[in-house]
């Protein structure tokens, strides 16, 4: 059974399907597979058809998109400005409260494998606690909030 080839066009579209895409993902991703001409072509006609954003608030409206799934997912502004940036999106602003919201249910969720009660056990277990809020991106500031209400 042959496969049939399939267009740049055609894939962007299947990608768009999938979900939201910025520009800059969908060049790279067709880059891999078509020539820059052929790539270039299915952009321009994305655009035409309101496949993707033409205007700078409709691409600003992308990336506030996109960064509501990742505060679902309870990641830090660090961590989803940093990947709206890789896909070429402008990055977005979020109130603190919001932050530290999002840090303190991470924080009231995470649980210890083995809870101790020294002073050398404590500080581990919230050393690991800020270098996993960090890790989520989180900034400094947030994380020492959210450590300062941690009761182990």
């Amino acid at each position: 059974m042959s496969r049939k080839s399939t267009t740049a066009e055609s894939e962007l579209l299947q990608y768009l399907a999938r979900r939201d895409h910025s520009e800059l993902e969908l060049q790279q991703k067709l880059s891999r597979r078509f020539d820059t001409e052929e790539v270039a072509a299915a952009l321009h006609q994305a655009k035409i058809k309101g496949h993707l954003p033409n205007s700078p608030q409709e691409v600003q409206a992308l990336a506030v998109r996109m960064a509501e799934i990742w505060h679902r997912k309870q990641k830090g502004l660090h961590w989803i400005n940093g990947h709206l940036q890789q896909r070429g999106l402008p990055p977005i602003s979020s109130s603190e409260a919001a932050e530290l919201a999002k840090a303190r249910s991470l924080v009231n969720n995470w649980r210890p494998r083995s809870v101790g009660k020294s002073e050398h056990q404590e500080a581990h277990m919230r050393a690991k606690l800020g270098r996993f809020l960090h890790a989520r991106g989180f900034d400094d500031l947030i994380i020492g909030k959210a450590l300062a209400e941690w009761k182990s």
